[in-house]
């Protein structure tokens, strides 16, 4: 397992003599926040953040436009079998485009913390179709009202494939869907009994799909849903202390706990600043999330504005997901004008890392923190990163053109400026024992740098 970076008193990495006064305490911020609310930032997004300013930089993250409507034409014109995915492995390289290409990180990344959350996997009967729709419908809602997402989620086949709600009738309730509601998908274990589970199984009886053509001539058709009112239920159930009746009562009820406050504020700190929950910063983003009625984008600020967020001790605390590895890397070292097989690599290589788009492992989804670092998974981070940016012309260009040491100006490239002197004085003694090998010294410098323990966090 990598070993974290070296911390000194104060929790703060230290930076190198090189860059400690060039990057400031500004520069450093903005750095932080742009690695937690979208992925490895390049020169010129933390150039435009530094002429925005914090406050102005977490707003325009916060306001991003809603997905173009045609977006995903250029990917199906390229890539044909995106247009009608059978299955997710279809779909995939769809999703990884919008993550690279979209000049909205945040977006993309909230889209990926809700696709954790609300984990939704292949299964018979659905299709990569389906899938694909629900995670755009996280791009579009993922800011938005919580209490409005749940109802898009329990409206969303995908969903309701997945957790067998299609088959829960009032003579036959399966509560797959009402349990994960609450278990997993807002409240945590311990705030709510069975009776409130089968109450809210209850509620969503009828609420099922109808499936599209066939896929057998020309590829898969989205699912819709369907609302059988002869499978459901009707009578109204106790509910965590409300009458419910039909699934959007039991949103509301959700919403009316204070466990659901508390329940997302911690599981979007946890994504978004550490793995460790901060009481104080937890509680603010929870009053928030009461006050604006879980408004997603005001929790969000309260987070990125808070103290704590802003404190050196969360910086490169946080693992990469094998997905925001790849999404880094590929966003900074390689050039996209139009999609292509690359696309179906990427999602290949954070699939070997250990987490493959839109295939969670289970209803609880993937697994985090240094968990993402254990066995065979650390040695493919370092060597796919190593692959890539040795490769690259566009990280050599620009490692080239600060006019900098090479052990300087590839740590600028790779956003590293802050690694330990530890980690410093490890590569700058094996850069050195480099040879000669006719390509270009940073090239072959950023092979050794993403080896540093810093490179696996952000």
């Amino acid at each position: 397992m990598a070993a974290r970076p070296e911390r000194r008193a104060g929790g703060a990495v230290t930076q190198t003599h090189a860059h400690r006064a060039a990057a400031g305490k500004p520069r450093a911020e903005l750095a932080h926040l742009l690695r937690r609310a979208g992925f490895t930032p390049t020169d010129a997004e933390l150039d435009q953040a530094e002429l925005l300013g914090y406050r102005a930089t977490v707003e325009r993250l916060l306001s991003p436009p809603p997905p173009a409507d045609d977006e995903q034409y250029l990917v199906h014109r390229h890539l044909p079998a995106t247009e009608l995915p059978i299955e997710a492995a279809m779909a995939a390289p769809e999703v990884m485009w919008q993550l690279i290409t979209s000049g909205h990180p945040l977006r993309e990344k909230v889209a990926l913390f809700w696709h954790g959350l609300f984990a939704t996997a292949f299964k018979d009967g659905n299709a990569g179709v389906d899938q694909a729709a629900q995670f755009a419908m996280f791009r579009r809602h993922g800011l938005g009202s919580f209490a409005d997402l749940l109802v898009r989620l329990s409206l969303d086949p995908a969903m309701l494939v997945w957790l067998d709600n299609q088959l829960s009738a009032a003579d036959r309730v399966n509560e797959n869907f009402g349990r994960e509601l609450l278990e997993l998908f807002s409240m945590g274990r311990g705030s709510y009994d069975e009776q409130d589970v089968h109450a809210s199984a209850l509620a969503f009886t009828g609420w099922s799909v109808r499936p599209g053509p066939s896929a057998f001539h020309l590829g898969a058709r989205p699912m819709w849903f369907h609302y059988d009112a002869q499978r459901h239920h009707g009578s109204p159930q106790q509910m965590l202390g409300r009458d419910v009746a039909n699934g959007h009562d039991v949103v509301a009820a959700i919403m009316a706990q204070p466990a659901t406050a508390r329940y997302i504020a911690t599981r979007l700190y946890l994504f978004f600043s550490e793995q460790s929950p901060h009481p104080e910063t937890v509680a603010a983003m929870a009053d928030t999330f009461t006050l604006t009625g879980g408004d997603i984008r005001a929790v969000l600020r309260t987070l990125f504005t808070s103290r704590r967020f802003l404190d050196p001790a969360v910086r490169r605390v946080q693992v990469k997901s094998p997905v925001e590895l790849v999404v880094g890397l590929a966003r900074t070292a390689q050039s996209w004008s139009v999609p292509d097989h690359r696309l179906g690599e990427l999602v290949d290589a954070a699939a070997l890392m250990g987490q493959r788009l839109l295939t969670p492992p289970n209803v609880a989804g993937w697994a985090s923190g240094e968990a993402w670092l254990q066995g065979a998974n650390l040695l493919e981070r370092i060597n796919f990163a190593a692959r890539l940016v040795g490769a690259s012309a566009l990280l050599a260009s620009r490692a080239e053109q600060t006019g900098l040491p090479v052990l300087d100006a590839c740590l600028s490239a790779l956003d590293l400026d802050d690694v330990s002197e530890q980690s410093r004085d490890s590569l700058a003694r094996a850069i050195g024992r480099l040879g000669d090998d006719g390509g270009p010294a940073s090239g072959r410098a950023m092979t050794l740098a993403v080896a540093v323990p810093e490179f696996q966090y952000c």
